[in-house]
């Protein structure tokens, strides 16, 4: 065993000291391998947190997702408006019905602006959750009313990024959100974000909001089941309400009904394992891309590496010896290039 360990340390040595000699070769192989392992571990990564990561909230079977969708276009679950948002607070079923849309700020700071993933949620959003903030207070009724101080939620990721991960300098700061000044009240939780991959969450309130243009649907709803209310009981009565909104509305809610599905089975929905399968496929090519890139590549070098390999063979080096040096040679590329792929992947 001593040996063989002694063997392949002299060997990686030996791979070391050739790949320096081919820099343009080793830097190459080892980009591809970076971008290529890099993007397939990222891709796993949103995978793994959309699909597989379930959502965690207290008492998670009360707590659904409500959703419109156009049943004779079969689409599987749609945004809601604003004026059916209202409608379906009043079911009695539901504890409490909040809802969030997805949205984007504009940062302005010292060095520019920079553009920022964010939402607008009722004040009640996380409370109906059950979630708590990591730091500083959860919005308040009082946040989403007309004339309001500005304020926000803001996600770990932007504490670290634009406070040096100092929590205590972010709670009470001023950030410039849309030219508004906008003071942040809270830090969420990273298992808390919803929706997932947001910087920013600012209040909304659809009181006034009525008559908004019924065809803007924009907001997905988040309630929590009365006790002993089943999601079946409820689903009948959110029918209820929504053939009677499409019978006062017909040219916008004709076709309309509501649909919920369970917050613990994450965006699991009947288009999420295609798009699993889509996205494996996908991945498999772009790693085929990646092993013909690298292929062409080492027969390139195998080519000028002729007259290497016969001096080798002439001083005694059996193939096998030479297969082992080749393969010596591509193990440390590979470790180089996947640890250059743990950035690409981050």
């Amino acid at each position: 065993m001593k040996l063989i360990l002694e063997s392949m340390g002299q060997d990686v040595r030996i791979a070391i000291r050739s790949l320096r000699r081919a820099p343009l070769f080793a830097l190459t192989s080892i980009a591809i391998i970076a971008l290529g392992a890099g993007a397939a571990g990222g891709m796993f990564g949103v995978v793994h947190h959309l699909l597989i990561t379930p959502y965690v909230v207290p008492d998670p079977g009360r707590v659904v997702i409500v959703g419109d969708h156009r049943e004779r276009h079969g689409e599987a679950q749609g945004g809601v408006s604003t004026a059916r948002f209202l409608a379906y607070g009043k079911a009695k079923g539901l504890e409490r019905l909040e809802a969030f849309r997805y949205d984007a700020a504009t940062l302005r700071t010292r060095e520019g602006s920079t553009r920022l993933e964010a939402a607008r949620v009722t004040p009640g959003l996380f409370a109906t959750l059950g979630v708590g903030m990591a730091a500083g207070r959860d919005f308040t009724a009082s946040d989403g009313l007309p004339g309001a101080p500005a304020t926000a939620l803001v996600s770990q990721r932007l504490v670290n990024t634009r406070f040096e991960g100092d929590v205590a300098r972010a709670l009470g700061a001023s950030l410039v959100l849309d030219g508004t000044p906008t003071q942040v009240v809270g830090v969420l939780r990273p298992a808390s974000e919803l929706p997932a991959g947001s910087d920013v969450w600012r209040p909304w309130s659809p009181a006034g909001r009525e008559q908004e243009e019924r065809a803007d649907r924009s907001l997905t709803l988040v309630g929590r089941l009365r006790p002993a209310i089943s999601a079946a009981a409820l689903q009948g009565e959110l029918r209820a309400i929504g053939r009677e909104q499409s019978r006062q509305f017909p040219s916008t809610d004709a076709d309309l009904a509501p649909r919920i599905s369970s917050l613990s089975a994450g965006v699991l929905d009947e288009y999420s394992p295609v798009f699993e399968k889509i996205m494996l496929v996908a991945l498999v090519f772009m790693l085929l891309v990646v092993a013909a890139n690298l292929a062409g590549l080492q027969l390139a070098r195998g080519a000028a590496r002729q007259r290497e390999w016969a001096v080798r063979a002439a001083l005694g080096a059996s193939p096998a010896r030479l297969s082992q040096l080749s393969m010596i040679e591509s193990l440390v590329l590979a470790a180089l290039g996947g640890v250059a792929g743990l950035g690409v992947a981050a």
